[in-house]
């Protein structure tokens, strides 16, 4: 039970943190906005410039103005939540925009080179500044009474002289927000500490005894006068915080008391049914086995028009059956062979229509170009990496694939997605190790993987998962491959799934393969889809070498 608290508490922590940081990448990127606007930073050389008091005030207004108007139109795209966005140039002039006020004033005579905000900017250079809790204390009239804020130096991306210091105030009721329906199945407590160790939010009141235990936590279980709590704390990967969850230790307990009795029933019952189902089989065999036997000498003389007796639930039933299926199959071989040709032809045209689309290539390159603008080298080479990949892979001429390689397709493809995305997209691919040489048709899971991240993910305009999955699992003694592809997107009336190209394609695709392949689709909107993906699977020897049953 205590591993399964550690597994939720450490996946809720886990998204915490994601949502966390999506609302600080909102700020991250209009503090980054200057660079991707060249009349803003044409603007910005000349008030800086020494020639700007010769202007007229004509003159002088237009740059104004194209700074504010520049600064709200950033600031009016992003979530509620993003208040304000503040532009201090070299010699002190400042530019303000808020939701609320629209354009607004600073407070005469305002100390921004003293201020704690403006120091730590000018410190980290050009890099990205957070800001803990503060007032805005620099407004006539504040929009909120603490925010959160992220600053980033300016400089001319040519000469590199300082331009100024742009900071983005977000509220600090999105803690609040982020915690909120948190529900672990157990009395719990959440608590945010800032890089000082100063308490930020806590979902309940907690004694100065209890918060004194959780900043000096040596391993042993923290105490306070109504329970014990097991302690689990994560230090977020981009903000200088850290979150703890307490958890009961007595609800713990007592919830592993009831699984044991829970359990011990269960135990009870299953062999009173096992004993049961033994005694009905046995006696519903031999009749069925003999029966089935006279048919098949019957067949071996020439009598193919005889079918074996299907009626009944049992396991000869059950063969007779798929005996039945196989006579079926061998009088629809023929001809299934020569349409099977025309078939495949049909399904790869399909195929190489929703490989790649130009718009993806654009938003790629585009992506390239600001990453090189910002110098991020690296980055640009591990997004040509992965360019060339995928064209590499979607260019070869094989029909069929490994499990695999189609995987390291789509970590190259959201790799490129997340260039544009960014936080917006997270990812998680995980192929059981028996399945990575299985061969399947090149290209089968592409398309449902783009349709996620287009049609699912990319409207939420908030931090979206998307998770692809591959296992094996066996029904009634039989292996089958299973392929899930979920996202939390906005999701989609499933009656309109048959026009859907890409979804249409795999399960043509599939069909080709093999007709006992099934896709199913489950979706609502605002709830996300989940695409399963089933097919049957032979592993011989228990070797990591497969395909599928054909």
């Amino acid at each position: 039970m205590n591993k399964e608290i550690d597994v939720l508490t450490d996946s809720t922590l886990t998204a915490i943190e994601h949502n966390l940081n999506s609302y600080f990448d909102e700020l991250e990127r209009i503090t980054i906005m200057p660079y991707f606007n060249q009349s803003f930073m044409d603007s910005l050389l000349v008030i800086n410039n020494s020639y700007y008091d010769e202007l007229d005030t004509y003159n002088k207004f237009l740059l104004t103005q194209s700074i504010q108007y520049t600064l709200a139109n950033y600031l009016q795209s992003t979530r509620v939540d993003v208040l304000s966005a503040l532009f201090v140039t070299e010699n002190l002039q400042s530019f303000i925009t808020t939701k609320k006020y629209g354009q607004t004033s600073v407070i005469n005579g305002y100390n921004f080179k003293g201020a704690q905000w403006y120091r730590q900017a000018i410190i980290n250079n050009s890099n990205v500044t957070y800001i803990n809790a503060h007032k805005q204390d620099y407004l006539q009239t504040p929009v909120a009474d603490q925010v959160f804020s992220v600053a980033r130096l300016i400089k001319d991306p040519i000469t590199m002289k300082t331009l100024g210091v742009l900071m983005a105030d977000m509220d600090t009721n999105i803690i609040a927000k982020t915690f909120n329906n948190i529900n672990l199945g157990v009395s719990s407590i959440i608590t945010v500490y800032d890089g000082n160790n100063n308490l930020i939010y806590a979902t309940k009141p907690i004694s100065e005894s209890l918060e004194d235990q959780i900043i000096n936590y040596t391993g042993k279980k923290i105490s306070s006068e109504k329970d014990d709590y097991r302690l689990i704390k994560r230090p977020l990967s981009k903000l200088p915080w850290h979150i703890n969850i307490l958890v009961s230790q007595s609800e713990l307990n007592d919830k592993v008391k009831g699984m044991y009795i829970v359990g011990g029933l269960f135990i009870i019952l299953e062999l009173l049914i096992t004993i049961l189902i033994y005694y009905l089989m046995w006696n519903h065999i031999t009749k069925p086995f003999n029966n089935m036997l006279m048919t098949i000498e019957k067949i071996q003389k020439g009598n193919r028009s005889l079918l074996f007796d299907e009626s009944g639930k049992d396991e000869i039933s059950y063969l007779c059956h798929n005996l039945n299926n196989m006579m079926y199959e061998i009088d629809d071989l023929v001809s299934r062979e020569y349409k099977a040709i025309i078939e495949k032809q049909k399904a790869e045209y399909h195929a190489l229509q929703s490989q790649i689309q130009p718009h993806f290539l654009f938003n790629t390159l585009n992506g390239l170009i600001g990453l090189n603008r910002l110098g991020e080298r690296k980055k640009v080479e591990e997004t040509i990496i992965n360019l060339t990949g995928m064209m590499r892979y979607i260019l070869n001429q094989q029909d069929t694939s490994s499990l695999e390689e189609e995987f390291k397709l789509l970590k190259r493809y959201c790799a490129l997605q997340k260039l544009r995305f960014g936080e917006r997209i997270n990812y998680d691919f995980q192929l059981d190790p028996e399945l990575e040489d299985v061969q399947v048709p090149k290209l089968l899971l592409q398309p449902l993987v783009e349709n996620a991240i287009i049609h699912g993910l990319e409207p939420i305009h908030e931090s979206g998962q998307l998770q692809v999955k591959a296992f094996i699992e066996k029904i009634e003694d039989k292996d089958y491959i299973y392929i899930l592809v979920e996202d939390n997107g906005v999701g989609f009336d499933i009656t309109k799934v048959s026009s859907n190209v890409g979804i249409a394609n795999t399960k043509n695709r599939l069909m080709l393969i093999n007709s006992s392949s099934e896709i199913t689709i489950d979706s609502k909107e605002g709830e996300g889809t989940k695409i399963t993906i089933k097919i049957p699977l032979n592993l011989e020897n228990n070797s990591k070498a497969g395909s599928v049953d054909l």
